[in-house]
């Protein structure tokens, strides 16, 4: 289980709010003190639209925008609350491994171009469908993140992914061939 403090936001029908009860399977959630005193990251869900799906800073924590999650979730098959689990989880994978290794830059955690993953860098919100159409974590990452101490999270993003698998229709959002 992974401990966070869990913080939401929204201005357009509580969206966040509505997923983020499904994270009690990964997350044990935390009161803005006890995260203080543990040095807990820091989630926070809001519904501002952000030019990337998720950001992160080392020394606060992450935010991950539901921002036109509807429509990923259309395209991709995805249940909403695993879409937001996946950008939490990956959010959170490169929160982990900077906090463990102050000598890494965010750069540093940029994927190389070519490979198919979802911890690929994409260009907008949009674009972050294409990656998750379908998830997949390369092998690269698997070892990278794990070497690096962002274990619990890979596991749950892992699992998440795979659930994820299971649940989506057959070309989800795709016109029929």
């Amino acid at each position: 289980m992974i401990e966070i403090h869990l913080t939401t936001a929204s201005d357009d029908g509580n969206r966040p709010d509505r997923v983020a009860g499904a994270f009690g399977k990964y997350f044990r959630c935390h009161s803005a003190r006890e995260s203080e005193r543990s040095h807990l990251p820091r989630l926070h869900l809001t519904s501002e639209r952000l030019p990337e799906p998720f950001r992160v800073w080392p020394d606060r924590g992450v935010v991950v925008s539901t921002w036109d999650s509807e429509a990923i979730c259309a395209y991709t098959g995805i249940r909403l609350d695993r879409y937001v689990l996946i950008a939490s989880l990956l959010a959170l994978s490169q929160w982990r491994v900077l906090r463990r290794n102050p000598l890494l830059w965010l750069d540093d955690l940029r994927h190389p171009p070519g490979v198919r993953c979802v911890f690929t860098e994409p260009p907008s919100v949009q674009d972050f469908a294409l990656l998750l159409d379908p998830p997949v974590i390369c092998p690269g990452c698997v070892d990278f993140y794990h070497c690096l101490g962002a274990d619990s999270e890979l596991i749950a993003l892992r699992e998440v992914i795979g659930e994820s698998l299971r649940d989506a229709p057959a070309a989800a959002g795709h016109p029929a061939n």
